[in-house]
């Protein structure tokens, strides 16, 4: 063997060397991108699955509290007609075992959320209900009123380290019938 064929093959075996390196190079990029594509992947579905199940679960919280909302009088049962809000023995505190009638709940709110009693509901540290009531328009249920129409609208809102997850809307009329 002359001296320039053994040259010519050491070239040969770096060059084959190069191109095997640059190849896993491109491999590991090429593996990198697709692992951190997947990654993203399943935070975007934990992420998707939590704000799902934030959704359930304060819709389930508005429920509660509407149901025990519509319960209610439509308006206090010996106050004059009219009238509106809490009245003066009635706790505008967390506790609303005194509330008899829907209006009593306006400008209502827990965090976290609470019971009638006002104990609070074991596991919703980060959680707020808060409740709006306002006379509405006969015709137009999205437009508020200072008089009475003989209809409330009652605003259910549920929010979770500050973001709104539920809302929940009814109608309450004097006639005791919910719409």
């Amino acid at each position: 063997m002359n001296r320039w064929t053994g040259h010519h093959r050491n070239k040969q075996l770096v060059r084959r060397r190069a191109v095997h390196m640059i190849e896993v190079a491109v491999s590991m990029v090429i593996v990198s991108v697709i692992l951190l594509t997947a990654m993203n992947m399943v935070g975007a579905a934990g992420q998707s699955t939590r704000s799902m199940t934030d959704r359930g679960t304060g819709h389930l919280l508005a429920e509660q509290l509407m149901a025990e909302i519509m319960a209610q009088a439509y308006e206090e049962p010996d106050a004059p007609p009219g009238s509106f809000g809490n009245e003066d023995f009635e706790d505008v505190t967390k506790d609303r075992s005194y509330y008899d009638d829907v209006d009593d709940y306006d400008r209502w709110s827990s965090k976290p959320p609470v019971y009638k009693d006002g104990t609070t509901v074991p596991g919703y540290d980060g959680w707020r209900r808060k409740v709006e009531v306002d006379w509405v328009h006969p015709t137009d249920a999205d437009l508020t009123v200072d008089s009475n129409t003989g209809i409330k609208r009652i605003l259910v809102t549920v929010t979770r380290a500050g973001v709104k997850v539920a809302e929940l809307q009814a109608l309450r009329t004097d006639s005791g019938g919910d719409e």
